[in-house]
């Protein structure tokens, strides 16, 4: 039992040192990835769907469950450093977040061939 309990105590501690070392930009450069572009002008970056730990299935599963019938209809699927998945859509005019998107698009990683 005293094991058990050594053994949470550390694993906890661990946690906490680097949920805070993430701040650092050594540790987060480690720990937390760029924005990823898994879609772009409507064609799949399959290799960067393999670095974010997806599937093909995973991702068309998702753009389904938002409603999303085609990838052609997208400009940009963005994989956010959470996890989650940024859709963008085509639009008529002016987007309101066209500046966040333009800013996670510079900071992903560089644009290689699908």
């Amino acid at each position: 039992m005293e094991r058990l309990a050594v053994a949470l105590v550390t694993i906890l501690a661990a946690h906490t040192v680097l949920t805070l070392a993430r701040f650092a930009p050594g540790v987060a450069f480690l720990t937390d990835h760029r924005v990823r572009i898994l879609v772009d002008c409507g064609q799949l970056r399959r290799s960067q769907l393999r670095i974010s730990g997806l599937t093909v299935d995973d991702l068309t599963a998702q753009l389904r469950e938002k409603g999303v019938g085609s990838l052609d209809e997208l400009p940009y699927v963005l994989y956010e450093a959470k996890g989650q998945l940024t859709i963008v859509r085509e639009s008529a005019g002016p987007r309101a977040d066209s500046d966040l998107v333009a800013t996670a698009v510079r900071s992903s990683a560089p644009r290689r061939s699908p």
